[in-house]
């Protein structure tokens, strides 16, 4: 599935290319606060580059300014809400008049609530998160939390075990094929040849480069395009020392999930792709709780792609 922009014309679409492209690379060099990191095992089909060994490189985790792996939440909410207020103080200086003033204050007090808000904690409930882009991301009853920082079209996690910071993800908006390829591009401009790159080729489609993976002594940073199905691109960061255990334990999850899941549906409580799309709807409520549409022809072009 192609996301579509309701620009036209090839100038149009390079242009928010090269926009995304750039604003993802803005972050990944000023990480203000933060950045995103990536999973250590890869997430999709895979078919590694056949390339020499990448060059030495500057180190990834420079691009972490003064991120450390294993910090707490509390002093990263710390730091989020002081570049929330510095962004504020420079809005109150242009504001017109008190009234302004004071409506930037309240706004400004919303913000850091929200962030303060965004903090979960993985106990087994439900959160919404589980049928996010991030749903792979973490995993419940094993000791991790989360606290989610937005910023405009972009969003930024902070993945956390025992209240340890060992991962970082950001989120932007996705153009097409040609913003991720550039992106990737000026990432590989800055940090030389990716370790590994992953590839797939789409249902009727041309084959294309989804992940790029690179890596220091301490982060791997994967870039993922997951516009497909969520219409953004994502730059992960992963702390080597204590992800690598954290993602074992969350793909051994992910299989018993699948197991389960299948088992089920060997025992009719599937969903039937043959069914009307009500009936199906109600046997997704029922089985998640949550009210559902099931897009009947999704189902066939994913059908389709994993052919």
């Amino acid at each position: 599935m192609r996301t579509r922009h309701p620009l036209r014309g090839g100038r149009a679409l390079s242009a928010l290319s090269a926009l995304s492209a750039l604003s993802a690379l803005s972050a990944l060099s000023a990480l203000s606060a933060f950045s995103p990191l990536s999973p250590l095992s890869p997430l999709l089909p895979t078919a590694e580059a056949r390339r020499p060994a990448p060059a030495a490189s500057p180190p990834i985790s420079q691009a972490l300014r003064g991120l450390k792996w294993g910090t707490g939440h509390k002093e990263i909410l710390k730091t989020l809400s002081a570049g929330i207020k510095e962004r504020y103080i420079e809005l109150v200086k242009a504001a017109r008049d008190d009234l302004a003033v004071d409506r930037l204050r309240q706004q400004e007090r919303a913000d850091i609530k929200a962030l303060e808000n965004s903090y979960v904690t993985f106990t087994g409930q439900r959160t919404g998160y589980e049928v996010s882009l991030v749903k792979d991301d973490f995993a419940h009853n094993n000791s991790e939390t989360m606290l989610r920082s937005d910023e405009g079209p972009r969003q930024r996690y902070y993945f956390f075990r025992y209240d340890k910071l060992w991962k970082m993800m950001v989120v932007y908006p996705s153009t097409d094929a040609e913003g991720f390829k550039q992106l990737t591009d000026k990432v590989e401009e800055r940090y030389g040849r990716p370790h590994k790159t992953n590839w797939e080729t789409p249902y009727g489609g041309a084959r294309r480069m989804v992940q790029a993976i690179w890596q220091d002594e301490e982060t791997q940073l994967v870039v993922e395009d997951k516009s497909a199905f969520y219409s953004r691109y994502v730059m992960r960061f992963v702390s080597l020392a204590a992800g690598k255990e954290i993602e074992e334990i969350h793909a051994q999850r992910r299989d018993s999930a699948d197991s389960s899941q299948r088992s089920r549906a060997g025992r009719g409580l599937g969903v039937d792709i043959f069914a009307k799309e009500a009936e199906n709807d109600a046997v997704v409520d029922q089985i998640t709780g949550t009210k559902h549409e099931v897009n009947l022809d999704r189902l066939k072009d994913i059908s389709a792609d994993g052919e």
